[in-house]
């Protein structure tokens, strides 16, 4: 386990070969063997599986086995001015207390600059990228 200089650790559960870089901030997350919480990075009530790696903010979130947020992006867990919901037996349906964190499935990438809305699951080995035309290129092929 390492925790870098200046970085916030507060009721956390870090297993051997877990990191908190430099800056980073962590609160109430449980990160598995060689999860990271990177440089200036955020994550509040996060499950981080092993060797996830969070760049991003993130709260009330799960993120898989290798699975990675990068710098800049979000995993949200509230929706402004509309309910949160998500999908069950085939219909949407709003959560409790207005709030739900994100899901990363194994190996799924989170790129810069991204916004992943609340509620929702990502499969294992997604890409989620902005779009091309908002970019300088696509998202990498899985």
């Amino acid at each position: 386990m390492t925790v870098g200089a200046n970085a916030v650790l507060r009721a956390s559960v870090l297993a051997d070969g877990a990191a908190v870089e430099d800056l980073a901030m962590v609160e109430g997350c449980v990160l598995g063997p060689g999860a990271r919480v990177q440089r200036q990075a955020m994550a509040k009530f996060c499950l981080l599986g092993p060797r996830a790696a969070a760049g991003g903010d993130l709260q009330l979130c799960v993120l898989d086995r290798d699975a990675s947020v990068k710098k800049t992006a979000a995993l949200m867990d509230q929706a402004f001015g509309q309910e949160v919901r998500v999908m069950a037996g085939g219909r949407l349906h709003p959560v409790p207390l207005g709030m739900a964190g994100v899901c990363l499935g194994a190996g799924s990438v989170v790129a810069a600059n991204v916004f992943v809305a609340p509620g929702r699951c990502l499969p294992p080995a997604s890409r989620s990228c902005r779009p091309p035309k908002r970019c300088c290129g696509g998202c990498p092929r899985a």
